[in-house]
């Protein structure tokens, strides 16, 4: 069993939809969960300031990525003076 669990909650949108026009979800990282000592259960810790409800689903943590993100130019913006 991990040492950790991310604790998520799952909405769909009511407006976006999946190419194959299933509703898009997101997934809202409010805390993390930890096993018992003893195996007889979780503690889960919810970030302070959040207002949850609904389902609360729980994952192996993902693995970050350390990699610094490549930076792209930066787009130029023209303006067309109309004459």
């Amino acid at each position: 069993m991990p040492e950790r669990y991310d604790a998520v909650v799952i909405e769909e949108s009511e407006t976006l939809t999946n190419d194959d026009g299933t509703p898009r979800k997101f997934f809202t990282n409010v805390g993390a969960a930890f096993p018992h000592k003893n195996g007889g259960g979780m503690t889960v810790l919810i970030r302070q300031g959040l207002s949850v409800h609904g389902e609360l689903v729980l994952f192996p943590p993902r693995e970050r990525n350390t990699q610094p993100a490549a930076k792209t130019p930066a787009r130029r913006r023209t303006s067309k003076a109309k004459s």
